[in-house]
């Protein structure tokens, strides 16, 4: 679409979303015990946002209502023919989470063994709530997914284990204007953009890539850099691509659920700055992630994109059965 450009759509359709909501809800479908954090607006779009995501089993308690203004609301533009999408999010009561909010939430946060945040809320609140996650449960991982792009501060590259991004969001965070839709992206250019990251503190880096699978980069025993580039799978028979809306948040969602699991086999995950998980089993969480991410292109929506437990494991069979912990 071009500047000035006026296009006639084809159809229009209304659904609950919002990224960290999104993967609220495929965490929680694919059986994750998922306790949700942040705020909506007093309105009609917040109270039925509150009691969709309680639909599904989410615990949201530390879901506050802002009385000033709306929830937060995008608008998604697809194309019809390849299914892929353009976002623009209006924060709105996204916005208005304060370090305080985060702070109310504590025990919701003391009891979390894996935080899993987007930057839809302010900088400062995503880095406090970060803090505040490793000083309250001193056994717990988080995972940011840096999306919608904001420029990350210092100490939020030190506070993250594991970085999701995709591969527009690795470039403008290292500020690489390289163009990413030319063609494939290089393993070797990919390890040089997790590099760049990996300096600046974040051990575990995963790059998305779309179609193409996806990246991943972390610190082996010796603290070298290690890697691996996954395609994606292939589609279940007989089906399509029908829209790409909420794929990545599928794909962060199914990762954060494996996580947790292979998580919950290790008995002391923060002791030494070694990887807690072997690389193995770091390969079957993002295997994993994929599938979940490619079940969902083919279907309309996003969260009513999502697939079943059942579903996904069928897909994924491999995601019943976590490989042994390092």
């Amino acid at each position: 679409m071009l500047s000035r450009e006026t296009l006639n759509g084809t159809h229009f359709a209304k659904d609950f979303g919002g990224k960290a909501c999104n993967q609220a809800v495929m965490a929680a479908k694919i059986g994750g015990n998922v306790a949700f954090i942040g705020k909506v607006g007093n309105d009609t779009h917040g109270k039925e946002a509150v009691a969709s995501m309680q639909s599904f089993g989410i615990d949201c308690q530390a879901v506050k209502v802002a009385e000033q203004t709306h929830t937060g609301i995008a608008t998604i533009l697809v194309v019809q023919s390849t299914g892929e999408n353009m976002i623009v999010p209006v924060l709105g009561a996204n916005g208005q989470v304060t370090p305080a909010d985060v702070e109310d939430a504590m025990v919701t946060l003391q009891h979390s063994h894996l935080l899993v945040t987007t930057l839809e809320f302010p900088l400062p609140v995503v880095e406090h709530c970060l803090a505040m996650h490793k000083e309250t449960a001193p056994r717990g991982w988080n995972i940011v997914n840096a999306a919608p792009f904001e420029e990350m501060t210092p100490k939020m590259f030190l506070l993250t284990d594991f970085l999701i991004l995709n591969a527009q969001e690795a470039c403008a965070l290292c500020h690489d204007a390289t163009a990413t839709s030319t063609g494939p992206l290089t393993q070797t250019y990919l390890q040089q953009l997790a590099a760049t990251i990996h300096a600046r503190g974040t051990v575990h880096v995963i790059i998305t890539l779309g179609a193409q699978g996806a990246f991943a980069s972390w610190a082996g025993p010796e603290s070298h850099p290690q890697s691996i580039l996954l395609p994606a799978p292939p589609l279940p028979r007989g089906k399509t691509v029908i829209s790409t809306v909420g794929a990545g948040d599928a794909f962060v969602a199914t990762f954060a659920q494996l996580l947790a699991l292979s998580l919950s086999q290790v008995a002391h995950p923060r002791q030494g700055a070694a990887l807690p998980l072997s690389g193995t089993t770091l390969q079957w969480a993002l295997e994993g992630a994929l599938a979940g991410a490619t079940l969902s292109v083919t279907q309309a929506g996003a969260q009513a994109s999502y697939p079943t437990r059942s579903a996904f494991e069928s897909f994924y069979p491999a995601a019943a059965s976590p490989p042994p912990s390092s």
